[in-house]
């Protein structure tokens, strides 16, 4: 029981530092979620429950898988930068940004980096924090 509990506790402090980087992160959680325990239950249980309720476990460990994969097909056809992760897309709106300007003032490019680099944002105000 102390190690069920240890595995839950540590899945639900990885879903607390998930950060969606693509389109298609939340259905490759919703995989996780809830196509590996449902097969993990129809192959423990395989021996035991009736048919249908295989079936049934079968169906719904498939669905998200199915949804994820329509999912990449969509976005590949329709849109793939989709696809690409967070920090890909703010850059490249920046670089589109700039294009249509033609160029930017010393203000406009000190947002421009704050926005397309949060991180180092979040480490100069850490750094200030601590002085």
């Amino acid at each position: 029981m102390a190690f069920s509990n240890q595995i839950i506790r540590r899945i639900a402090g990885a879903g607390g530092r998930l950060r969606v980087r693509s389109a298609l992160n939340p259905g490759l959680w919703l995989c996780a979620i809830i196509s590996a325990p449902c097969l993990a239950l129809a192959v423990y249980a395989a021996d035991e429950a009736p048919a249908w309720l295989l079936v049934l476990l079968a169906v719904i460990a498939t669905a998200p898988i199915a949804v994820t994969v329509s999912g990449l097909v969509y976005f590949g056809l329709t849109d793939p930068d989709k696809l690409q992760s967070e920090e890909y897309q703010i850059k490249a709106r920046v670089l589109e940004y700039i294009e249509e300007k033609g160029g930017v003032s010393e203000e406009e490019r000190r947002v421009i980096e704050a926005i397309s680099n949060p991180q180092e944002r979040q480490l100069s105000n850490r750094i200030e924090e601590d002085q």
